[in-house]
């Protein structure tokens, strides 16, 4: 069961209901319930702007990067410092809502750092560092947030070169960081180097030329399938180029280059986190300083058309993310069309995919009438929003302040979402709506640990497990439970018991599976067990004996969430069943499966 839908009963006409509409609603419509039991379209997502926040009053930024923690739920940015040497500094972020509270800016080296650049690494849970060091080297440095705070390990030197346009990426795919630039020490050429991130260190493979020519603009992000991608400027300065690579351990190995434009670049800022198997990136042409987008498929990679994204705009300085709450393509920029003398004002777009390869940009808007330069923007996925950084000059002089704030994507009725229309229905007439929504596991899982008594025994053809006296019985441990086998009987005495993907585990050719997995004590001793909390999504598992082979039996592993009975239950804002108070009551729970639906 993982709809509403399924919990209406047979009869209700196609599991659905009728409704009276206010206003005229177009097929397909998502509608949400009025107080006076009608239901209206869905408002159009709007962009509500948090307050603008500045790291120092007294600091002038410049190479201003963001990422975003989502461990500790913090914005982190790096900046060099003019006031102070232009050595490299972090600051940490506190998101509340739609404002940025910041901490106290820490050094990262106290050297020249310039074209600063930042990820988080969440395999690691670490945020790594890079940048040009006047010495020609590129340095590096492992950081870990606490609080409003950072502190840093030792600083590693990625290259010893004199590096430019350097940019940095962490691959989810291989849980690695790659960074990028132009190796000034070796006649301009692309390069990339792959690190690895143990403790408060990093460790970085042997460079790879990815253009044995010069280049420069270069970006870095997520490719399609599991690859790498880069976007540059050529040698002929004439043309722009992509193409992907595969990390594995230490390295990177690239495929053959493409083409996808005939014109020169100034920068590239890719959008990552996509849903579908894309790569998307903006770009500001030179030819007519405006600033497109670009989306490309497959492997290898197919682009379509290039949009522009605001015709009356000369885009520069910019940044790019994906928003997945409101599905956006969200973009900011500075404006060179803007302002007193052209000063160029930070400015804000969103655009949705029309078809695979092309994206449609709305309306371009002001977010901020103040001369603002290198605009990066990440994505808080824990409270959904944006999160805009930017080098404000305040006072026109070419100095700059590093500054951010929030963009909240919120539409005035969302948390009325009742469902979707089946056909179109007139201004107060009648007409079928299919409820949506799904069962939020996390809120109606019964979360009470489930004890299992083990305990061995020969049957007459060598030792066994028995659970709860049953010979080698199959288990069901549902998802989001937590189950303990206890082996605190004496028989248990040189059987530990585990888990396993493969049946009869380690014996029949499998390895543990430790997901959720606790083991206490020893087998045959008091306090004795093996737990497991099952994720959601699990496999199904054998338990098994480390020690022998032929022990064991089966888990299966059901997604059945269940309800308490005699809970209210209400669709929240994501559509999904729960028991936070919202404006749509679902119904009562009349048993662990079932609801009875208010609107039957």
């Amino acid at each position: 069961m993982s709809n509403l839908s399924d919990l209406l009963p047979s009869g209700a006409g196609g599991k659905s209901f009728n409704f009276v509409a206010s206003g005229t609603l177009a097929n397909g419509q998502t509608v949400g319930l009025r107080s006076d039991g009608k239901v209206e379209a869905i408002a159009g997502v709007t962009q509500v702007l948090g307050t603008k926040a500045a790291v120092a009053s007294t600091t002038l930024g410049y190479y201003n990067e963001t990422a975003f923690d989502s461990v500790n739920n913090k914005i982190v940015l790096i900046y060099s410092d003019g006031n102070n040497s232009y050595y490299p500094y972090v600051v940490i972020g506190t998101v509340s809502t739609n404002t940025i509270s910041f901490g106290t800016p820490v050094v990262v080296q106290s050297s020249t750092g310039y074209n600063t650049c930042i990820a988080y690494d969440a395999n690691a849970q670490k945020i790594v560092v890079v940048y040009g060091n006047t010495s020609n080297y590129i340095n590096s440095a492992v950081g870990t947030v606490s609080g409003t705070s950072i502190s840093f390990g030792s600083v590693v030197t990625v290259a010893s070169v004199n590096g430019n346009y350097n940019n940095l990426y962490y691959d989810p795919n291989s849980t690695k960081v790659v960074t990028c630039y132009r190796n000034g020490s070796n006649s301009s050429y692309g390069t990339a180097n792959v690190g690895t991130v143990s403790g408060t260190s990093i460790s970085w493979g042997t460079a790879v030329i990815f253009q044995s020519a010069y280049t420069q603009y270069i970006g870095i992000g997520e490719g399609t399938g599991t690859k790498v991608g880069l976007a540059y400027e050529n040698a002929n300065f004439t043309r722009s180029k992509y193409r992907q690579g595969t990390v594995s351990g230490t390295s990177i190995s690239f495929d053959t280059e493409i083409e996808y434009v005939a014109r020169t670049v100034y920068g590239v800022a890719f959008v990552n986190n996509l849903p579908q198997d894309r790569v998307v990136f903006f770009y500001q042409n030179q030819i007519d300083n405006r600033l497109y987008v670009i989306v490309g498929t497959g492997d290898p990679v197919t682009f379509g058309t290039p949009t522009v994204v605001s015709a009356g705009s000369l885009g520069a300085d910019f940044g790019a993310a994906y928003d997945s709450d409101a599905d956006l393509i969200c973009v900011a920029y500075r404006d060179q069309n803007s302002g007193a003398g052209n000063t160029g004002y930070l400015t804000y777009q969103t655009g949705t995919f029309s078809s695979a390869t092309e994206v449609t940009m709305g309306a371009a808007q002001t977010i901020n009438a103040v001369s603002s330069t290198r605009s990066v923007l990440t994505y808080d996925t824990n409270a959904d929003r944006i999160v805009v950084s930017f080098d404000e000059d305040t006072a026109g002089s070419g100095q700059a302040n590093p500054k951010a704030f929030t963009i909240l994507n919120a539409s005035t009725n969302a948390t009325s979402f009742v469902g979707i229309t089946e056909a179109a229905i007139a201004n107060a007439a009648t007409g079928a709506v299919t409820l949506q929504g799904g069962i939020n596991t996390t809120a109606i899982t019964n979360t009470a640990t489930t004890t299992f008594a083990i305990t061995v025994a020969n049957p007459g053809a060598g030792n066994r497990y028995y659970i709860d006296g049953a010979l080698q019985a199959t288990v069901s441990l549902s998802e989001g439970r937590t189950y303990k086998f206890d082996q605190s009987d004496g028989t248990n005495g040189g059987h530990p018991l585990r888990f396993s993907t493969t049946s009869d585990g380690t014996h029949g050719g499998g390895s543990e599976y430790t997901t959720g997995v606790t083991v206490v004590g020893v087998p045959g001793n008091a306090g004795a067990y093996t737990q497991i909390v099952v994720a959601i999504g699990a496999p199904t598992l054998y338990y098994y004996c480390t020690a022998h082979s032929g022990m064991g039996g089966t888990a299966n592993t059901p997604d059945d969430a269940r309800f308490t009975v005699g809970s209210t239950y209400y669709v929240q804002n994501d559509g999904t069943l729960g028991t936070g108070s919202t404006s749509i009551v679902a119904g009562e729970a009349l048993s662990a499966t079932s609801i009875n639906l208010v609107n039957t």
